[in-house]
């Protein structure tokens, strides 16, 4: 997403630039919601054709690379073979030469000119025109956040990294509320998870791939 900018045409209208589609697709696939629509328990929703329903498509990732564009370094390195920390002023800077670290240390900024400032619509959620990169950001986490594939996909990652590889539908969902009623908290989620009796006790231990 660093540097990802708005798209830009020539002065025949040809797109020379497009926003970078890869982090929007990640950010949902992998760090989310997944692919496809899940109950509580981590099943999956199913259509009235008995089809898995999809949580995004491609229109949402082509809209919501254009909520990431405007980001690049607030910080550098100036000379670039020096740890003297100054603040970046220019989109493109690159990564220096030598002492980069204070571009990776500090949060990225908004650079206004680069920012996409149309309407959009992400998840169901719409961002009218003329937004602020910074006000679209928090808006879509802050949406991405509260969908209901949330709970479910991070419950069933975390369950199989902490104790088991094939949790229980149950596991799932006592974790996926536990998660929902806590409002994400990973203290109380990784308490429930460890404390949960399939966490915790050898018959349970030894219904593992059975």
């Amino acid at each position: 997403s660093l540097r990802n900018q708005k798209e830009l045409t020539d002065n025949s209208g040809m797109v020379i630039v497009s926003p970078d589609e890869n982090y929007a697709r990640e950010i949902m696939q992998l760090f989310s919601i997944g692919l496809v629509q899940l109950h509580p328990d981590g099943s999956l929703k199913l259509s009235s054709s008995g089809q898995p329903i999809p949580t995004y498509g491609q229109a949402d990732i082509i809209d919501l690379a254009r909520v990431f564009t405007g980001w690049s370094f607030s910080k550098r390195n100036n000379p670039s073979a020096s740890d003297t920390v100054v603040d970046n002023t220019t989109f493109n800077y690159g990564n220096g030469n030598r002492y980069y670290q204070a571009q990776w240390l500090n949060p990225m900024k908004q650079f206004p000119d680069f920012h996409d400032t149309a309407a959009k619509t992400v998840l169901g959620l719409s961002f009218p025109e003329g937004r602020s990169g910074e006000d679209e950001l928090a808006d879509f986490l802050d949406h991405l956040g509260a969908h209901p594939n949330i709970a479910p996909f991070i419950a069933k990652r975390l369950i199989q990294r902490l104790v088991t590889s094939n949790p229980s539908a149950g596991f799932v969902h006592r974790v996926s509320t536990a998660w929902t009623s806590s409002d994400g908290n990973l203290r109380d989620v990784a308490k429930t998870i460890l404390l949960d009796y399939e966490a915790r006790s050898p018959a349970a231990a030894s219904l593992v791939g059975a």
